[in-house]
């Protein structure tokens, strides 16, 4: 995997399936956002042939702050509540009683402390995800709430009464983006490019030494670095390795063909499997 580093110039803006509709109001920021943004980024960046669907893969999306990495923590790690969002870290493990009564043919998820939270979806530092240590909270990036108003591109003038509100998120001083790709595309060594909605613009530079991964081959739950698309062929296997996941629905529309792209349902980044999946994935610790 080939690794670039992420500047953006100001906020940014990705959200899922929800409309932007008048009067609703704003909707929760989606982030990291699914591989195929990143993917149609990287693409038109390096000038690739816009005729055709982008074929980049994204082996991880991260967060570097002071020359340390991190990544969506896995939905089955716990800390204690009422610590501040730090402490000693539980980890779920496999309830195997034959006695248990259970709507899934898996096994489920458990642990035996009480008074914990689950920590999915924060981010932690990428070392964690090969010792024990304790979770300590970061932050990265801030929502700031946008007004907006529909375009009518035919007269050049905005349509009268369509209002709707947008959530993005501006990146905390220091913070920036690391995402792992496996070939150049075109991009150079360093750039400028388009990510996200409304063409916010980042600069891009080549990361020339990596972040450290552990080991991806051993183990017996493996974490998703990037969210994993759910596809229809795909979603039996996918569902029958889950140990601890969440989902979410995205929409957009295809530049391309002009028309509504279909929705589709992704694994969020954090999510944990009993398998390695995917070239996203890496073992966990237990």
């Amino acid at each position: 995997m080939i690794w670039y580093e992420l500047t953006p110039f100001d906020t940014l803006f990705f959200r899922g399936g929800i409309p932007l509709e008048t009067g609703l109001p704003v909707s929760d920021v989606l982030f990291p956002p699914p591989p195929s943004v990143i993917a149609g980024a990287v693409w038109t960046a390096g000038k690739q042939d816009f005729s055709k669907d982008p074929s980049v893969k994204i082996g991880a999306i991260l967060l570097k702050k002071c020359d340390k990495y991190y990544a969506q923590a896995p939905y089955s790690w716990f800390v204690s509540k009422g610590e501040a969002g730090d402490g000693k870290i539980f980890k779920s493990r496999e309830l195997n009683d034959t006695n248990s009564v259970c709507s899934v043919n898996a096994p489920i998820p458990w642990i035996e402390e009480n008074e914990v939270e689950n920590i999915g979806s924060r981010w932690i530092n990428i070392e964690l995800f090969a010792k024990d240590d304790k979770y300590k909270k970061e932050d990265f990036f801030n929502n700031e709430d946008r007004a907006g108003i529909a375009i009518n591109y035919k007269r050049k003038s905005a349509e009268e009464g369509k209002l709707f509100m947008a959530r993005h998120i501006r990146l905390c001083q220091g913070v920036t983006i690391a995402i792992a790709i496996d070939n150049e595309y075109g991009l150079g060594d360093k750039g400028v490019m388009r990510l996200g909605g409304e063409g916010r613009m980042c600069s891009y530079e080549k990361i020339k030494t990596p972040p450290k991964l552990p080991n991806a081959n051993n183990g017996r739950h493996f974490l998703a670095l990037a969210p994993i698309l759910c596809s229809e062929e795909r979603k039996d296997e996918l569902l029958s390795k889950v140990f601890a996941a969440k989902t979410f629905v995205v929409s957009g529309w295809n530049m391309r063909l002009n028309d509504h792209k279909a929705s589709q349902t992704w694994f969020c980044a954090g999510s944990v499997f009993t398998e390695k999946i995917g070239d996203q994935c890496i073992a966990l610790s237990q």
